[in-house]
């Protein structure tokens, strides 16, 4: 196993530049917002006070409805993200001066060619005339100050909630009648200058069920379902360097489909339920492992051992640390690439496995299982499996192509054509 051209494993991950092609729908009210006109309106968002995913799948649904209802997109002042920036993480040591903001995890040149996107500086300074803005948050846009947290409920968020020109979209996202994206979604409150995505965990107002709750209701057929899938599959992706980085992973591990994926989640998650033995682990696997096979284990384990049993069965056993610490070089010409930045590099890695194994419950391996959707297609090797569970290969064989029926808020419906 070792260090190959990665440019072939890069084209296999980029399912966003091939497959069917993406095209705006006038008729769902699917226009690219106009930044410079006289009626701009907007969709403004707190981050969910979550780590990653769960800022992920909340993120998503903005973009989305900024999409869908033709307006701009404001992110939020940059913030400490948990389990990036701070918290407490388990694989790696903090950086006490480390933020994030959402153009640091995805790719903003393919996402601007849909949307317009602006920053809170750039949003208040250009309103502060049309609309009664406190003077002093004008002042501290001016710096982009730094939250401390994802979650803090600032000055700035509070007047969000309280203006005249802001409605608040209700949790969920919800089906209040009023708004409902089945039917011309640019109509949603069009004379509301501002529409608001609050986070309050106390007040229940997350968006945790993500593009799929959003889509549920409707029939897979609709117009508005089909149109947001294409969307965000060819859209909203990660940023170029988490690809370019994974791909040197993959082709240490032999390039794409030459080993299989295991996401053994063991400290960061707090369904305890779904923690099992390394050697439960490998026996519930392995029916559907080759003898010897190279097996990558994206996990916060960090005891020494645990994963002995997998070595003892004669499976090549690597984890991202074992990488690094053997190709010194890896990431090299790719600047530097921060430990935040691992997780969705995981992910990558795994998409590109013969077979992944996830674990219950947990929105990395469920995030990772549409990233293998949208790359594998609808083939038994899209289906989710999970560590936790035995499986044969009578059962495997017979399983329905890309079958996700236990995933954790997302869903099949998510990479289907």
């Amino acid at each position: 196993v070792g260090v190959s051209n990665y440019e072939t494993s890069y084209e296999f991950l980029t399912y966003w530049n091939r497959g069917v092609g993406f095209e705006n729908d006038a008729s769902i009210g699917s226009l690219k917002a106009d930044l410079n006109g006289l009626d701009a309106k907007y969709i403004t968002f707190e981050d969910d006070t979550g780590g990653w995913n769960n800022i992920r799948m909340a993120f998503e649904v903005f973009v989305l409805l900024a999409k869908l209802t033709g307006r701009i997109l404001v992110l939020p002042p940059p913030c400490r993200f948990y389990l990036l920036d701070r918290g407490p993480i388990a694989v790696f040591t903090k950086d006490s001066s480390s933020y994030s903001t959402y153009s640091d995890y995805y790719n903003f040149e393919v996402l601007n060619s849909e949307i317009e996107i602006i920053s809170t500086r750039d949003f208040l300074q250009r309103e502060q005339k049309r609309i009664e803005i406190p003077e002093h948050l004008v002042r501290e846009a001016s710096v982009e100050f730094v939250r401390k947290s994802n979650g803090a409920h600032t000055d700035y968020f509070y007047w969000l909630r309280g203006s005249k020109d802001v409605k608040m979209w209700p949790s969920g996202p919800s089906y209040a009648e009023d708004f409902d994206v089945s039917q011309e979604p640019a109509k949603i409150h069009e004379e509301t200058l501002i529409l608001h995505f609050p986070m309050h965990v106390r007040e229940g107002l997350r968006y945790l069920g993500g593009i799929p709750g959003l889509l549920r209701p409707f029939p897979f057929d609709h117009p508005v379902s089909v149109y947001s899938r294409k969307f965000i599959r060819y859209h909203l992706v990660y940023a170029d360097f988490i690809w370019k980085a994974a791909s040197r992973v993959i082709d240490v591990l032999g390039g794409p489909n030459a080993f299989v994926a295991a996401h053994v989640r063991r400290n960061d998650l707090q369904y305890k339920n779904v923690f099992i033995g390394a050697e439960g682990s490998i026996e519930n696997m392995q029916e559907l492992l080759q003898p010897k096979e190279t097996m990558y284990l994206a996990t916060d384990e960090t005891a020494p051992g645990f994963f002995e049993p997998f070595k003892k069965r004669g499976f090549k056993v690597f984890t991202l640390q074992d990488i690094k610490k053997s190709n010194k070089h890896l990431w090299e010409d790719l600047g530097d690439i921060k430990p935040k930045y691992e997780g969705m590099i995981e992910q990558a890695v795994c998409s590109a496995a013969r077979l992944f194994f996830g674990t219950p419950s947990s929105t990395f391996s469920s995030y990772t299982f549409r990233l293998r959707g949208y790359i594998h297609g609808l083939g038994p090797q899209s289906s989710c499996l999970y560590h936790t569970k035995k499986y044969t290969k009578e059962k495997f064989e017979n399983t329905e192509p890309g079958s996700c029926t236990t995933s954790f808020k997302d869903d099949v419906l998510m990479w289907k054509p």
